[in-house]
């Protein structure tokens, strides 16, 4: 199988001087890229005087007609635009559910040349559609860019609302969004996902007057600073451009700039601190080393019984593999995306502004912690990929009981092929030895690195493994620290839940587990439901418990709802809690301290229900997708 065409097609169009677009790419239409101003230049939302910023993302309404179009691109044409960043940001009717005809129509309104009016696209740097679009508009969305970029050349950029990341099936020359209010950890791995697409990305950070009524209002600047302004360091460590959300009064501009409040001019002044801060950084000097570094954000949960293996399947047709594997040589990897084929993560040094002639050394890693609730029995690696000899790639995968990774003693590796090829690495239990955890490594090296390269890539991952079972009738055993805390967690997303009780549904075919949960749905005629029980045990008698269940149950409009039940062992449930109306999200459960009367054994029972009678076939009125027992 040799290296994939519709692969070099895609990521041909992401890099400016391929040999493989140039080589394969005949028909595609000639997009201008645009020029990423980097972390450098400071943006603004709307637009804002030279004195503060660099470029801005202009706003326009488009109408079924362009009034005054000969003289509008007459003066672009003479002046240019305010700054060779700037972004169009051009308001069709996406959000007022137009449709797609309707909104080519207003596009070509403007861009389109008449005998009397000729156009000038190729003077405009980019384009976006919108502004915080639903992913349900995505469709349309694709459709207008393929238009804009297919009649026009002209680059588009695309933005969802918050809290949305890139979508690597919408076609996107770029893309801009705005976060607020996130944790650090959070948003750093949201700057991730855009920086991983390798297309220019700008952020659009929180700027604007503390006491604004239309959203958060601040008790200071000094408060909204040390809320929002940690951004400024991500995009940073990125290169991520920024173009500032800067409003006050009715949400304007102008009120911003003329404000005399003692907070205003603070917010001016950090404003103007933080472009000279950018300014001072040289052509170079970013992204910084730092962001090849990331850690999982968890241990992967795997273990199924024989037979019935646990599977995780990593695609590369998204971004999951951020969240959940530990990574090394970040800044080396990309995730193809629309217009090209997604699917792969290349692996490539990246592009620098000053990039130094030759070849260079690339080393980048995923390491994945996969925990079972049980010792593991088997365990199976299957990764499809290339290793190009011209390249002096190698692409390896791993496996190590060792938390530290000081050795890997079970591996296999590819090298000195342009075509695509499966590697399979499998361990039993001579090398598990009962293990609950394991880490998996996938190594991705190049000796000499082309930038320019596209045919060092990953394709699909998967991990299958097999749990050795309990013995019948086994409970959950509550993990006990060094403080007196006691803990269970489960997503339900492997199977060892039915070890620790059983799922009964009145109505199988509206009911019971699938996915990685349990639901009920609607059966014409009848009121049904799904009960799921879970034996718990502590190791000691408690004096503290809650137990939380995550739901989603709609008795609004669906006539759904969720029952948490707790009782003792054998016993009938003597705490509940009920969901009521429309719930999504916890459904929590505190026994009173007084009542636990030595309780070490319980029944954990949740029990959806449905009183709707009418028929929906797999449609979910109710769903179980979490349980977690916190107790001391």
């Amino acid at each position: 199988m040799t290296v994939p065409l519709r692969l070099l097609l895609a990521v041909a169009a992401l890099l400016p001087f391929s040999s493989d677009a140039q080589a394969l790419d005949q028909t595609a239409c000639a997009v201008r890229r645009y020029p990423d101003p980097g972390y450098r230049l400071m943006g603004v939302y709307a637009g804002g005087p030279r004195a503060y910023f660099d470029y801005s993302l202009a706003k326009m309404s488009l109408g079924d007609t362009f009034p005054n179009k000969q003289r509008w691109w007459a003066d672009l044409k003479k002046m240019g635009p305010a700054s060779k960043h700037t972004v169009y940001t051009v308001y069709v009717g996406v959000r007022d559910g137009k449709d797609f005809e309707t909104c080519r129509q207003r596009l070509d309104a403007w861009l389109k040349p008449e005998a009397d009016a000729p156009t000038y696209p190729d003077l405009l740097p980019a384009i976006c559609l919108e502004e915080e679009n639903i992913g349900s508009r995505t469709p349309l969305l694709d459709r207008l860019a393929r238009h804009i970029r297919d009649s026009y050349g002209v680059p588009v950029f695309q933005w969802y609302s918050d809290p949305l990341g890139p979508n690597p099936a919408l076609t996107a020359d770029g893309w801009i969004w705005d976060s607020y209010g996130w944790c650090p950890q959070h948003f750093r791995r949201h700057v991730m996902r855009f920086a991983a697409t390798g297309k220019p990305v700008i952020c659009v950070p929180w700027a604007s007057d503390p006491h604004w009524p239309q959203w958060t209002q601040y008790r200071s600047t000094e408060e909204m600073i040390n809320r929002e302004w940690h951004q400024f360091r991500t995009c940073l460590e990125f290169n991520v451009s920024t173009a500032q959300f800067c409003v006050a009064g009715p949400g304007a501009m102008n009120p911003w700039l003329s404000s005399n409040t003692p907070d205003m001019r603070l917010l001016r002044d950090a404003l103007r601190s933080k472009r000279r801060e950018m300014r001072a950084l040289r052509p170079g000097d970013l992204p910084l080393a730092t962001a090849n570094f990331s850690a999982a954000a968890r241990a992967i949960p795997v273990g199924g019984d024989p037979g019935r293996p646990s599977r995780y399947v990593e695609p590369f047709s998204g971004f999951g593999w951020i969240d959940d594997a530990t990574i090394t040589g970040f800044l080396d990897l990309m995730l193809t995306s629309r217009p090209a084929q997604p699917g792969f993560l290349v692996v490539r040094p990246r592009p620098r502004a000053k990039q130094p002639a030759g070849p260079r050394k690339v080393d980048a890693s995923l390491t994945y912690h996969l925990r079972s609730y049980f010792p593991l029995k088997q365990v199976r690696v299957q990764l499809h990929a290339t290793a190009p000899s011209a390249l002096g790639a190698r692409t390896e995968i791993a496996l190590t009981r060792d938390e530290l990774g000081r050795a890997w003693p079970m591996a296999k590796e590819l090298v000195d092929t342009d075509d695509v090829k499966s590697l399979v690495l499998e361990a039993g239990p001579d090398k598990l030895q009962g293990t609950r955890d394991i880490y998996v490594r996938v190594r991705a090296q190049q000796a000499m690195g082309d930038s320019q390269s596209l045919r060092h890539f990953l394709d699909n991952l998967r991990i299958e493994c097999i749990h050795e079972p309990p013995p019948a009738g086994a409970a959950i055993r509550l993990a006990a620290d060094q403080y007196g805390n006691l803990s269970y967690d489960d997503d339900f997303s492997t199977s060892h839940w039915s070890h620790f009780g059983k799922v009964t549904a009145s109505a199988p075919t509206h009911g019971g587990y699938r996915g990685t949960g349990f639901w009920v749905g609607l059966k014409g005629g009848y009121a049904i439901s799904t009960k799921v029980l879970q034996r718990v045990s502590a190791p000691r008698a408690m004096k503290e418990l809650t137990v939380t269940a995550n739901v989603l149950a709609n008795a609004t409009d669906l006539g759904g709802s969720a029952t948490l039940k707790v009782a003792r062992r054998g016993g009938k449930p003597k705490w509940t809690a009920s969901t009521k109306g429309r719930h999504n999200g916890p459904l929590k459960l505190i026994v009173p301290p007084d009542e636990l009367k030595e309780l070490t054994e319980l029944e954990v029972i949740v029990e959806l229900q449905s009183a709707s009678g009418v028929e929906q076939g797999a449609k979910a009125c109710a769903t179980l997708n979490g349980l977690s027992i916190r107790a001391r």
